[in-house]
């Protein structure tokens, strides 16, 4: 029998990690780069589903028809009385899944972070009501953002894009969570975790010049108590959109090398530059001005590819056990924080 590569994956990260070699990631900061080895990944837990699911509108209109799923993960104990910290998660431009059924690298993520008593929220920018909302409003139901975005970029509906738009679905989320939408997850405990499409847009959502955060100068992106960005597209179309940008909260970015869906580029005096790098200087930049704002933090895994997440190499399960305890780690940290 023929794994699919989704299975395959999952298999592979099951391995002990006494089967995988060591990979390494270039670090910034310190600046400039550091050099550190990576640890292989022990057994993921296995999978499992959202235990409810939640309707809350989008910040990026008034329209009451834009509207959006939030799939959740509640982990044991947790209450309006003993409420846990929560992650919101941005899946890729294909989706999560759906909800009877998300993707395997979602599900065992959701599974990793409530073992260890953190809430997950998916945050579904491509719901049904998103879906009919974009059809009625550009008459052409080819969009099909339900099964993942046109590959053809110029026609994708500008409600699916992911700095433009998916960023105010980012922050809709967080503020649902602050109006008690998720009674048991603490408002004050919020992190945001993106993949791709949605690594962009957890990006897009940490930009202090991205409209999201200067036109709501309390709220926006710093709602969140930090954003990993995984992957992301960091040209947003040009360098020159939000150029000006660092953090309004601290940001993690997460790249491969060997990144040929979106090439990064490489830490500054690492190696050939890209998007990413002029995104990280910009940052670096801003915040050496703003003592308010924040620089990115970046891990490039050596030899990762994109979507390393479900496509099993040693490098991307490297990068994929790394990345999720950096994560887990963090919002960990947030439940002893008073």
């Amino acid at each position: 029998m023929t794994l699919s590569p989704l299975a395959a994956a999952a298999t592979a990260l099951l391995l002990s990690s006494a089967a995988l070699a060591q990979t390494q990631a270039y670090v910034l900061p310190p600046n400039p780069y550091e050099t550190k080895d990576i640890a292989a990944p022990g057994a993921v837990p296995a999978g499992t589903k959202p235990t409810e699911m939640i309707s809350f509108p989008s910040k990026l209109s008034s329209d009451t028809k834009d509207r959006l799923e939030g799939w959740l993960w509640k982990p044991a104990g947790a209450s309006a009385s003993a409420k846990v910290p929560l992650v919101l998660v941005a899946p890729g431009h294909t989706g999560g899944g759906t909800y009877s059924n998300p993707k395997t690298q979602f599900k065992t993520l959701a599974a990793d972070l409530v073992a260890s008593g953190v809430g997950v929220m998916l945050v579904n920018s491509f719901s049904q009501s998103r879906h009919d909302y974009v059809i009625a409003k550009y008459n052409d139901p080819a969009f099909g953002i339900l099964n993942g975005l046109n590959e053809d970029k110029s026609k994708r509906p500008v409600e699916a894009s992911d700095h433009l738009v998916r960023p105010y679905d980012i922050v809709g989320a967080a503020e649902a969570v602050v109006n008690g939408a998720v009674a048991w997850a603490d408002p004050a405990k919020m992190i945001a975790v993106g993949y791709s499409h949605g690594g962009t847009a957890v990006l897009g959502a940490g930009f202090s010049n991205h409209p999201v955060n200067l036109n709501n100068p309390s709220g926006g992106g710093r709602l969140l108590k930090r954003i990993f960005a995984a992957y992301p597209g960091c040209g947003m179309d040009s360098l020159k959109n939000y150029k000006d940008s660092a953090g309004v909260v601290p940001i993690s970015l997460a790249t491969g090398t060997a990144d040929t869906t979106t090439p990064p580029g490489l830490p500054p005096g690492a190696g050939a530059t890209g998007n990413c790098t002029g995104r990280y200087q910009a940052a670096e930049a801003a915040a050496a001005a703003n003592p308010s704002l924040y620089a990115i933090e970046w891990w490039a895994y050596v030899g990762a590819t994109h979507s390393w997440e479900v496509t099993a190499s040693t490098p991307n399960n490297a990068a994929t056990g790394d990345w999720r305890t950096k994560i887990r780690a963090f919002a960990v940290g947030l439940k002893s924080q008073s």
